[in-house]
């Protein structure tokens, strides 16, 4: 897991809901089709820890 403070870059590590959704502003969802699941590519290591704490597995959207 990518260390929290990241999350902060710079400022006091207070978690707040705007911090995280501006980690995961950037995120792109590429639609399903019936002959391939949707996918998000590239999703950074903090992305990857917020989806993993929202019990998101990227690999497995359907």
């Amino acid at each position: 897991m990518v260390k929290p403070l990241l999350l902060y870059a710079g400022r006091p590590p207070v978690p707040t809901g705007k911090l995280v959704l501006d980690a995961l502003a950037g995120i792109r969802l590429i639609p399903g089709t019936s002959q391939s699941p949707p996918t998000i590519p590239q999703p950074t290591d903090l992305q990857l820890d917020l989806l993993d704490l929202l019990d998101i597995d990227p690999r497995d959207l359907r």
